[in-house]
């Protein structure tokens, strides 16, 4: 999957991704965004791909390419670079070569964000000033507001987003709690400020990816998702449920 990762990126390396496109092109009125990801650089430096710095120019590279795509699709991109689990801090990763990185791919376009399922150094990473993060808070989003809360505030004041991953992958999902993971979702994220301009900011999304789960369980995922972001919108931000 990682070698995957670096392929050139061709019809015989990218099958899924170009079908994706062809069907994207095909259906006009949908969503004007379109999310892309891209494997991150600590993650290929950990599976022994290589130095932090030439990797980041090298995936920065590749995300620039789907921001390409995205575009001659008719969206606007949104680019993640998924860094499973980011433990170390920045300036031993690479601050120069991650800021690049960022810099990099907004500058061909795209809203660029990090998504770690895992343990993450998050005000390390919000130190790279990304457009959005996706944290992994299926396991309390209490903690990791107090853990980052100051970050996380100025994050959110300086307009950015936070992709909240609210329900769990790795386990089964209890259907029928929405509202009450609601409630306490909202008591936890009291200390970043004015609670309509965070939820404004704000987006739900599974801890993890789907790919690897029975097709029952990433069914219930997405049912579950749906209702917390449909409560959040009609009772919290007065928007219509779509």
């Amino acid at each position: 999957m990682l070698d995957q990762a670096l392929a050139p990126p061709t019809l015989a390396s990218l099958p899924g991704c170009y079908a994706m496109l062809d069907r994207v092109r095909q259906e006009a009125g949908k969503s004007p965004w379109l999310k892309g990801q891209v494997a991150g650089p600590l993650c290929l430096v950990e599976a022994g791909k290589g130095n932090y710095a030439a990797l980041a120019t090298k995936v920065a590279a590749q995300a620039r390419w789907q921001a390409a795509q995205v575009r001659i699709a008719g969206r606007m991109a949104v680019i993640a670079v998924d860094e499973p689990s980011w433990t170390k801090p920045l300036d031993i990763v690479d601050r120069d070569a991650a800021t690049r990185m960022v810099a990099e791919i907004r500058a061909a376009g795209a809203v660029v964000g990090f998504h770690c399922c895992g343990k993450g150094a998050w005000k390390d990473v919000l130190a790279l000033r990304p457009d959005f993060i996706n944290p992994d808070v299926s396991g309390g989003v209490k903690a990791f507001v107090a853990e980052c809360g100051p970050a996380l505030a100025a994050h959110v004041a300086a307009g950015g987003w936070i992709g909240w991953g609210i329900v769990p992958t790795d386990r089964a999902v209890p259907l029928g709690h929405s509202r009450a993971v609601l409630k306490e979702f909202l008591a936890a994220i009291a200390p970043l400020g004015e609670k309509k301009k965070v939820l404004e900011q704000s987006f739900f999304t599974p801890a993890c990816g789907l790919a690897g789960l029975p097709a029952p369980q990433a069914e219930d995922v997405l049912r579950a998702l749906f209702e917390i972001s449909r409560f959040c919108r009609c009772d919290h931000l007065g928007l219509p449920a779509t």
